[in-house]
């Protein structure tokens, strides 16, 4: 850019074509406003002359520095602004994920494993009841991996199917396993 179009357009000697001119290569890319605030700021500092205490040049050159330094910091600002939202915009759907009660549960594996331990677990990772008809049904063994299952009454239609049982909610968060144990399904599967 030429400096005597600047020069004009701070000493008020500039046309509106002038002043547009100008206005647009300012606009046209931030190196160019960064330019021209510089220059802005070298000429005001530089038509105040000396200030009352003194100093001379070397005063200049540091209010100019200040006000560079000023002007950085308040650019940095809105940055710093943003990318602290992003985060936190970022954050909101893992603490969702992990702090939300219907996200899905855990792995629960059973090797040879006793109904009744099985309904422990069911009832330690799920935070429910669950109770049994009849007391024999306890004793059962059950091999079976439940892997991410979103809510109870999966696992427990799951259990269910494999061990030739029915269940129902009796309430929420309450749950009655229903068979004749362990007999009766090895008898099926005979």
């Amino acid at each position: 850019m030429d400096t005597r179009l600047i020069h004009r357009v701070l000493t008020n000697h500039a046309t509106d074509s002038e002043k547009k001119e100008l206005s647009d290569w300012i606009s046209a890319s931030s190196e160019n406003k960064e330019e021209f605030h510089n220059i802005r700021l070298l000429w005001s500092h530089a038509n105040s002359t000396i200030d009352q205490n003194g100093g001379g040049f070397s005063n200049i050159r540091d209010r100019i520095e200040r006000e560079i330094r000023k002007r950085k910091r308040s650019q940095a600002v809105p940055v710093i602004v943003v990318f602290g939202v992003l985060i936190i915009i970022s954050l909101v759907p893992i603490a969702a994920f992990y702090f939300n009660n219907k996200a899905p549960h855990g792995y629960l594996h059973f090797e040879n494993a006793s109904v009744e331990s099985v309904i422990e677990a069911i009832e330690s990772e799920y935070d429910v009841t669950v109770q049994v008809e009849e007391s024999d049904l306890l004793a059962c063994k059950f091999t079976g991996t439940f892997y991410h299952v979103p809510c109870t009454s999966n696992v427990l239609h799951d259990l269910s199917a494999a061990m030739n049982l029915s269940f129902e909610e009796l309430s929420n968060g309450k749950f009655k396993l229903k068979g004749h144990g362990c007999s009766a399904a090895n008898a099926i599967r005979q």
